[in-house]
């Protein structure tokens, strides 16, 4: 193969003399809106160009972070919020500035090594409330609530002073009373509220401060001694306590004064029967002191004074003769229940002695109220009339009760 080129005509010509050299300098440069084209203009001339630039502005970035936003959980702008989760995991020996009990509480392996790192003890797991194995809670006012406190020990004598609360008509007695001195007078029925309601433990100190007679009622069919109701005559004093169910007296005398009759004025006749009912009363004992007159005995039986029958009720109580009885300056008399004793009026010296002098037949027990054991065709003593033929002026009579 035989191959062939043709060159052109090509006039070559001699290198002419070096020009002087170019310059590029920069001149303005503007700011363009977003998304515009750039642009480069020259300004200058071939040899010693200007450039003029045209330069879109960038596309809004994010806002950025205000400082105190930096940590605030929850804000829009929180970097953490804005951080993907990630874990890290740390010894506790690797916190350097913890302290012991706070190391101990980290590496626990259990609730009860928990509450050994922090000094807690057995009462830490414990219900608040007034409960067996319970952690006791203060009620309103930094008092205890309702307990049983019959089991508490050492606990200072005198550390609680007694508040007197007077009343002498009947509010009930309430779980706010607890350790008062409940101090009556009058005659009224005072009432409790329900022994479940007071709870175990709750107890009164109750005193008959005046000369009527009082009547302790608990709540519906609540007891107190067994009893629905019982009396508290002039002068007792009596606890009273609540076991939550029912309630039971302390310091309640077998021996009580029923009533105290003081003559200073001329009267013709005394009455006692602030005992009328009350079928505790086994016996009652009266006694005489100073009278200047002789008085006629008779007993309310029925709703009304005997005057035949039972005019002559009263015995001796003696141990020896009745001339015994006479070595003192005052004798006591006992009521007998019953028609068949035969027994003189007693007359009744004057006034230096007051001494009972006379008897024919002498009984050493009494026996009232609804007792009658010794007796058949009983009725209820519910009355006691010492009449006076001449107006007594002085003297003081003395009746004494027994319960059963």
């Amino acid at each position: 193969m035989t191959i062939t080129s043709v060159v052109p005509n090509v006039q070559v010509k001699p290198i002419g003399p070096r020009g002087a050299g170019a310059t590029v300098s920069i001149g303005d440069v503007e700011t363009l809106p977003p998304g515009a084209e750039p642009t480069v203009n020259n300004v200058g001339t071939l040899t010693d160009a200007i450039l003029e630039f045209g330069i879109p502005q960038g596309a809004p970035g994010v806002p950025g972070v205000d400082p105190a936003n930096y940590y605030n959980k929850g804000a829009t702008n929180d970097l953490l919020a804005q951080k993907a989760p990630a874990v890290h995991t740390h010894t506790a020996d690797q916190i350097s500035n913890a302290t012991e009990v706070g190391t101990a509480l980290l590496i626990a392996a259990s609730a009860a090594a928990a509450r050994a790192a922090l000094g807690l003890g057995s009462a830490a797991t414990k219900a608040a409330g007034t409960g067996a194995g319970n952690v006791l809670l203060l009620a309103e006012a930094a008092k205890l609530p309702a307990l049983d406190g019959s089991l508490l020990t050492n606990l200072a004598a005198g550390s609680a002073p007694i508040v007197t609360s007077a009343r002498s008509s009947d509010t009930p007695l309430v779980q706010a009373d607890q350790g008062k001195m409940i101090e009556l007078t009058g005659t009224f029925t005072q009432t409790f509220a329900a022994a479940s309601v007071l709870g175990s433990g709750w107890f009164v100190y109750v005193r008959n401060a005046g000369s009527g007679v009082i009547t302790l009622d608990p709540n519906g069919g609540e007891t107190v001694d067994g009893r629905t109701t019982i009396r508290v005559y002039p002068g007792e004093s009596l606890l009273i306590q609540s076991d939550g169910a029912a309630f039971r007296s302390v310091g309640r005398a077998k021996s009580f004064p029923i009533a105290r009759t003081t003559i200073s004025t001329s009267v013709a006749q005394v009455d006692l029967e602030s005992f009328a009912g009350d079928d505790e009363i086994a016996e009652i004992w009266l006694s005489l002191y100073g009278l200047d007159q002789t008085p006629t005995l008779r007993v309310k039986k029925n709703g009304s004074y005997q005057t035949s029958g039972y005019n002559q009720m009263f015995v001796a109580y003696q141990t020896g003769s009745v001339g015994a009885n006479q070595s003192s300056n005052n004798s006591s008399v006992s009521l007998y229940d019953t028609s068949s004793i035969n027994v003189t009026s007693p007359s009744v010296t004057s006034e230096d002695a007051g001494r009972i002098t006379a008897f024919t037949t002498t009984k050493n027990l009494a026996v009232c109220g609804t007792v009658a054991a010794q007796q058949s065709n009983l009725s209820p003593i519910t009355g006691i009339r010492f009449s006076f033929s001449t107006s007594a002026t002085k003297g003081t009579i003395i009746a004494m009760g027994r319960r059963a």
